[in-house]
């Protein structure tokens, strides 16, 4: 197998609040469609895998979930930065999905409608620093040269 989905989720969890690590450990669909986003942004294809294999702690079997090529630091890094995007999606419909709930009791909670809109800002914030990590990854992102032309015809 090449890169699991356990990796790219060892990497997201230090952009996840300590609260909120514990849902995450587990959720292996997140770092699927996170690497699925970065091969698309890469142009880079695979095929998802799925093997069997022993716990060596507990001593039950197990199945390992991955993708058929070994990514690089950079790949996996960013295949990350769109897990932790997912992430910021998602946990944003369920603090709205809750916020909904509570407005419809006779009162309201600001706090519940403020932090949907702090999770905007950091969604907001992600998609424009995914770009520049696309371009890194492809080695892409330095400006060369600039070329500037000034006056007008002139003989050589």
């Amino acid at each position: 197998m090449g890169t699991t989905l356990k990796e790219i989720l060892d990497i997201t969890i230090a952009l996840i609040p300590k609260d909120y690590r514990s849902e995450l450990m587990e959720d292996t669909d997140l770092a699927a469609h996170g690497l699925m986003e970065m091969g698309v942004a890469l142009d880079t294809p695979f095929v998802f895998t799925e093997e069997k294999s022993i716990d060596e702690e507990s001593g039950k079997e197990m199945v390992v979930r991955g993708i058929s090529i070994d990514l690089s630091m950079k790949e996996k890094s960013l295949a990350s930065y769109f897990t932790y995007r997912c992430y910021l999606m998602r946990l944003k419909d369920e603090l709205n999905r809750d916020a909904i709930n509570f407005k419809t009791l006779t009162f309201e909670i600001k706090g519940l409608e403020k932090r949907p809109e702090a999770i905007n800002d950091s969604i907001y914030q992600i998609n424009r620093y995914l770009q520049t990590e696309i371009d890194r990854v492809k080695g892409g992102s330095s400006v060369i040269g600039v070329v500037s032309v000034f006056g007008g015809g002139g003989s050589a």
